[in-house]
């Protein structure tokens, strides 16, 4: 899969939290963004959020403990294809 493949692929969403590898949610908060076909997403910053979350940008991402909030999509997207590209490359090969 290349980087124009992912993002062709996304899809929008009411709940991230119902991507097939996000496994699932305790939040009772639904959170809409985009999922795209490596099967991470990319979330919606909601009125729920804090003030400062929602001046930051309008998109949230999370990968391990490192988070960024921005208006920018597609620079969160070359940030979550890096993500993926690293968890290829720490895979071992067959």
């Amino acid at each position: 899969m290349t980087f124009e493949d992912m993002v062709a692929g996304r899809r929008e969403t009411d709940d991230v939290a119902l991507a097939e590898r996000h496994g699932g949610d305790d939040c009772d908060t639904p959170e809409p963004g985009f999922i795209y076909p490596t099967g991470l997403y990319i979330g919606r910053v909601g009125a729920h959020w804090s003030e400062e979350a929602r001046v930051a940008g309008a998109f949230h991402l999370l990968i391990g403990n490192q988070e960024w909030i921005d208006d920018d999509l597609a620079h969160l997207e070359r940030i979550l294809w890096r993500a993926y590209e690293d968890e290829l490359l720490e895979e071992p090969a067959p």
